[in-house]
């Protein structure tokens, strides 16, 4: 049960990312999702026992 539930969980967890980044250029590609805008890049990586690695730089120019 557990592990049927961790599955339900990490899913809804990339619909609402996906959502939450309107503002940004996405790009998913099997189970990562790579997102940029001018001020910042990032990659959220959903992996095998559903292992959630993210990644973000935030870079500011003037």
């Amino acid at each position: 049960m557990n592990e049927f539930l961790r599955t339900i969980h990490c899913s809804i967890f990339k619909k609402w990312v996906t959502y939450q980044l309107e503002n940004y250029h996405l790009e998913e590609n099997d189970d990562i999702i790579s997102f940029h805008s001018k001020n910042a890049n990032g990659h959220i990586g959903f992996y095998a026992s559903w292992f959630i690695n993210a990644y973000f730089f935030l870079g500011y120019e003037e």
